[in-house]
């Protein structure tokens, strides 16, 4: 089915299979993983990670990449750099800038939660124009679990189809 997406939401370092993860989670994820892309037929899997994210997790590839390898599907990374997040005046940096300005004295709390607010939907925005611009489906698209449901209503609201396989997968 054209523009099919099956979104899975987990923990960043089970998605990279990092050693704050256990051997027997970490194959306990990527046999499920192998059931979905079996299971869906999937032609792509694309994740919300980039290389900076790789390098934080102390990993080059996460499970998933692998196991696209195996499977001979594609493979896609579609978070924001850091340099793209920073064009988007939503760096680190450009967020305590904004805080200070203003002076907030409890730090922006509720200001800095509709910040990240704003920031994580157009986020979500990017990495659905970067699914979509790939054309190949069905995609299964892996994420950190508070993205889930998200994604699954913007897709809705594209008025494609989209099916949270897991919302917060864990072995």
């Amino acid at each position: 089915m054209r523009g099919q997406l099956y979104i899975l939401g987990t923990s960043h370092p089970l998605q990279c299979g990092s050693s704050d993860c256990s051997t027997d989670h970490i194959a306990a994820y990527e046999k499920r993983l192998h059931s979905i892309c079996t299971s869906y037929n999937i032609q792509c899997i694309a994740e919300e990670m980039n290389q900076e994210g790789l390098s934080k997790h102390k990993v080059v590839a996460t499970v998933a990449e692998k196991l696209a390898k195996l499977l001979g599907v594609e493979h896609h990374y579609v978070d924001l750099t850091s340099k793209e997040r920073a064009q988007f005046s939503f760096g680190g940096s450009a967020l305590v800038k904004i805080i200070t300005n203003i002076g907030f004295k409890d730090g922006g709390g509720a200001f800095r939660s509709a910040f990240d607010e704003a920031f994580n939907e157009i986020r979500e925005r990017c990495w659905s124009a970067r699914i979509l611009a790939k054309q190949q489906w069905p995609t299964l698209f892996i994420c950190g679990s508070d993205h889930s449901q998200n994604m699954h209503a913007l897709w809705s609201r594209f008025g494609l189809s989209a099916v949270v396989v897991h919302k917060d997968y864990r072995p």
